[in-house]
């Protein structure tokens, strides 16, 4: 068990951790109440005097905590000293025994150098790899410690590239760490190691989902918008391939889908003969059953309870299931919509019906919304609370005439994907992004694509709550410039709606087009991961591929918007495009966390960057 803040603020912190599966209350509290320095000891002013530790260990019940005075002006090596002690017992190594009340500073490394170095190592693979990092610049022999682990580095240069190791197998690590700097190559140069192709009919409609490693599409159809069977396919070049699983006719006419493979949940969205109603039925991918752990497998949606109905899309979330109605106004000039997310293991209606264009999930409890309201502006909506946080202005005079999220479900590695890579990698939810897909009213107007960065936008907007928190909407100026980037229509020609994963983008495009149009297009890898940026990632051109960084500011305006106003972004990003046109007409592309997808008319085209196995010959050539 990882150690656990039970109190803090700016005067004191309490941490515990235990050898044991319980934690008590009473216990804790009890600990608090004894160890905690008296309030004389915080000194005249809050907050002021240095950090003192107050340590005790009981090793009867393999018991650590700590109580700190004035916690934020914990020295760097005193804050990973405690990490390290608590990690011990959490970690179930009880017979270290400390004896420090309160901690010196500069006896620190050679308690830390008492230790195995093992141990060390053992602990910091339980800590994100940021704060290995940061761990490296508190004394000489830490930073020797790390650099010596091929362990460490792995996950170091992991997290460098947008990933975590959720899990180790028996994969040696020196094994590993070369093949992470393969896959890396890989992306920087978009030459991605396998190329496969799936066939499909024409016909068949293009209702899809990509999620955690699997390709979902509709079968069977028997319209240009529904279908009866259902097939999913692992994202896996065929020489690893395992059988499909395939519905051919599921029972009843279905209009859209969403799956989990790790909760073996397949949601099919049933639309009645009458178009008057429509099913939510939770079910089984592996036997189309009802899914026990749904509290109603079938959850049945009237036209009448909808403002608008004509069409449908899910998006599952972990516990959540986001569902969106749209439709044309009356003069067909711009699309409304709203929105509702149950819990569909509890049954609980999160989000009630609401009038919003589109939203994207932020975390399992934090979503934003799109809303109409003149300003168009976003909207921060807390799933536990039920409420509208605050509302965040989009620089836009009149209303649009279609504003949607470019967004993905959550990563949950695959254990027979993992079983050939021996490892679980997932990709660090603090560098998601999210894409914005919005289309101008006015006459000759062109789409407008956005990127917004999930933790950037959570931490401007923490920021804007604190100063001022009676304020119920901001302006654009106050939060949108650092935590955007607005990319000029020539540079993106398309997006498609699945993207989007993790801190990349993939989209048609040309780089060479931010000034000048009638370039032909390409596919582009837009990467807002900073890691690589900051560890001095520059532009780059090859003979097959040109890298661009791009961290200042650009300024964006439409000189058809009536408002003429001039929009400023400055989100860094690193942009990735081979030195040739695409060799086919992509109707969509999707991008998953190994695997890019190509949809023509009558095939998909799959792009994998996982590890070739050894001795297995290259391919001949460049995918374009």
């Amino acid at each position: 068990m990882l150690p656990r803040l039970l109190c803090n603020n700016s005067t004191m912190a309490l941490w515990e951790a235990t050898g044991n599966s319980e934690l008590l209350g009473e216990t804790a509290r009890l600990l608090f109440q004894n160890w905690a320095p008296s309030t004389k000891d915080a000194g005249p002013t809050r907050g002021q005097g240095p950090a003192k530790i107050y340590i005790r260990y009981e090793s009867g019940n393999s018991r650590i905590g700590a109580a700190i005075l004035n916690p934020r002006r914990l020295t760097p090596l005193q804050y990973i000293y405690i990490i390290l002690l608590l990690l011990l017992v959490a970690a179930g190594l009880p017979d270290l025994t400390p004896s420090v009340s309160p901690m010196d500073p500069s006896s620190g490394s050679s308690l830390l150098s008492a230790l195995p170095v093992e141990v060390i190592e053992f602990i910091f693979c339980q800590l994100h790899p940021l704060d290995v990092v940061r761990c490296r610049q508190i004394c000489r022999f830490l930073c020797q410690v790390i650099d010596s682990s091929i362990e460490l580095l792995l996950r170091m240069e992991l997290v460098a590239d947008g990933n975590l190791l959720k899990s180790r197998g028996v994969k040696p690590a020196s094994i590993l760490l070369q093949q992470v700097r393969e896959r890396r190559r890989a992306f920087d140069e978009l030459d991605p190691t396998w190329f496969w192709e799936i066939h499909r009919f024409p016909s068949d409609v293009t209702r899809y989902e990509i999620n955690s490693g699997f390709l979902g599409h509709g079968i069977n159809s028997t319209s240009s918008e529904h279908f009866r069977g259902v097939r999913y396919r692992r994202l896996l070049p065929p020489s690893l391939q395992q059988p499909d699983h395939v519905w051919e006719d599921v029972g009843f006419t279905m209009a859209d889908l969403s799956f989990d493979f790790s909760e073996d949940l397949q949601v099919l969205v049933e639309q009645t003969v009458d178009r008057k109603q429509r099913r939510l039925r939770f079910k089984t991918i592996s036997t189309n059953a009802p899914h026990p752990s749904a509290r109603n497998p079938t959850v049945l949606l009237q036209e009448i309870d909808f403002a608008f109905w004509d069409s449908c899309s899910t998006l599952l979330y972990g516990d959540y299931l986001a569902i969106g109605f749209s439709q044309w106004d009356r003069s067909n000039t711009y699309i409304e919509g709203c929105q509702m997310v149950i819990n569909w293991k509890t049954g609980e209606l999160s989000l009630p019906s609401m009038e919003t264009l589109d939203l994207a999930f932020l975390s399992e409890s934090l979503i934003l919304l799109i809303f109409e309201a003149n300003p168009l502006c976003l909207g921060l909506y807390n799933l536990r609370k039920q409420t509208t946080i605050k509302r965040f202005t989009l620089p836009f005079s009149q209303p649009l005439a279609s504003a949607f999220f470019l967004t993905h479900p959550p990563y949950k590695p695959d254990p027979f994907v993992s079983s050939i890579v021996s490892e679980k990698l997932v990709s660090d939810t603090a560098l998601d992004i999210i894409g914005m897909l919005l289309t101008p009213s006015w006459s000759g107007g062109q789409d407008i694509y956005i990127v917004l960065s999930g933790r950037k936008f959570l931490r401007r907007a923490l920021i804007l709550c604190e100063i001022f928190p009676d304020k119920n909407c901001f302006n654009w100026e106050e939060w949108g410039p650092d935590v955007t980037r607005w990319f000029p229509p020539q540079m993106i020609q398309d997006v498609g709606f699945r993207g989007v994963f993790g801190s990349r983008m993939i989209a048609k495009g040309n780089l060479a087009a931010r000034s000048a149009s009638g370039t032909e297009d390409t596919l582009v890898l837009f990467d807002f991961n900073p890691r690589p940026i900051t560890r001095g990632s520059y532009g780059d051109v090859g003979s097959d591929f040109t890298r661009i960084v791009v961290e200042e500011e650009w300024s964006w305006s439409d000189a058809l918007d009536p408002s003429g106003m001039a929009v400023k972004s400055r989100l860094p990003f690193r942009a990735i495009t081979p030195n040739k046109p695409l060799k086919y007409h992509y109707e969509d592309i999707y991008l998953d966390l190994n695997t890019i997808v190509g949809r023509t008319m009558d095939s998909y085209h799959l792009f994998s960057f996982l590890p070739r196995p050894e001795g297995e010959a290259p391919k001949e050539s460049r995918f374009l």
